[in-house]
């Protein structure tokens, strides 16, 4: 048989348990903002990597004379565009960075901000 205290555990260990994820993922925000700006460069320079291997044989078949697909010359527009972003941002964020809030150093709500931001870039 179930008791209503034994259901009532169940649906409470649940809550505290999803709330418990919510805020721990939220919280990782500040305390991995370093780790998830480091993620975000070694990520665009990974795709920086690629976009010169993909260029370097784009200008080998253009030597060639042999016809380029329009998805290589769009995903080549995206890399670049993607990689002005992230430079913008990155830009952005050692401005943030360095902004004290009421004096008080470092500021954690910009650094939440940028740091789930930056996550979310390197998806």
């Amino acid at each position: 048989m179930c008791s209503p205290t034994i259901i009532l555990e169940k649906i409470v260990e649940k809550i505290v348990e999803t709330v418990f994820q919510s805020v721990r993922r939220h919280v990782g925000f500040i305390l991995y903002y370093k780790q998830n700006l480091e993620n975000l460069k070694d990520e665009v320079n990974n795709l920086q990597k690629q976009r010169s291997s993909v260029k370097r044989e784009v200008d080998e078949a253009n030597y060639r004379g042999e016809a380029i697909n329009n998805n290589v010359s769009d995903w080549l527009k995206y890399v670049d565009e993607t990689k002005q972003g992230v430079e913008k941002f990155m830009k952005d964020e050692t401005v943030k960075e360095n902004m004290c809030v009421n004096f008080s150093c470092p500021n954690f709500i910009s650094r939440y901000r940028l740091s789930k931001e930056a996550e979310k870039k390197v998806v």
